[in-house]
């Protein structure tokens, strides 16, 4: 027989069944995106999925109308797609930590499109330390995408080797006919 506890812990998961509409489902199955690298889906929310459409029809325009090419330059424009949100990525981590907001109270401008850093030993010594915590963070940050960007690039180079014979030639880009072959010149000439 059931203890008070199990039948109170059976009421409890019925009434915890999770989301139920579509919309909840598909929200709920965002919950463990952090950067969307690695996501299944490549357009997350604020993304526009045309943007990422046009790169794929760019992509297949220069290939072969066959469907492995088609569905590699999917793949492919996916990559792109996803290392253009690390480019984004990065920004964002060195402009929202601390690092940049020290250095830049640090920095001076010289009139130029340059800026110099000052001498770090007029930093007070509070400064020095909020940089160095904040360095430790921003480079665990840094090192994190530097490895999805390995992994990244590493996939270009394996899509760019399968997409590379079915790349179109530019005669083939431009809809021209296939040249003639030199036998094949002579012999329409001698018709």
């Amino acid at each position: 027989m059931p203890s008070r506890r199990e039948k109170a812990n059976r009421r409890n998961a019925a009434k915890s069944t999770g989301p139920r509409t579509k919309a909840g489902i598909m929200r709920s199955s965002l919950n463990a995106v952090t950067h969307g690298l690695t996501s299944a889906n490549a357009v997350l929310a604020g993304e526009d999925p045309d943007q990422l459409t046009a790169l794929e029809v760019s992509l297949a325009s220069q290939y072969r109308a066959l469907p492995v090419a088609q569905a590699l330059c999917a793949q492919y424009a996916s990559v792109l797609w996803r290392l253009a949100r690390l480019r984004r990525l990065e920004a964002i981590s060195l402009a929202v930590s601390d690092v940049g907001r020290i250095l830049g109270s640090l920095a001076t401008n010289d009139g130029e499109d340059s800026v110099t850093i000052k001498d770090l030993s007029i930093a007070s010594e509070e400064q020095c330390r909020d940089l160095r915590i904040d360095m430790r963070g921003l480079i665990e940050r840094m090192g994190n995408l530097s490895r999805y960007e390995a992994m990244l690039f590493a996939q270009l180079v394996r899509l760019t080797e399968m997409l590379d014979p079915y790349r179109l030639e530019s005669s083939e880009q431009l809809g021209l006919p296939p040249p003639l072959a030199p036998e094949s010149r002579s012999q329409a000439s001698a018709d």
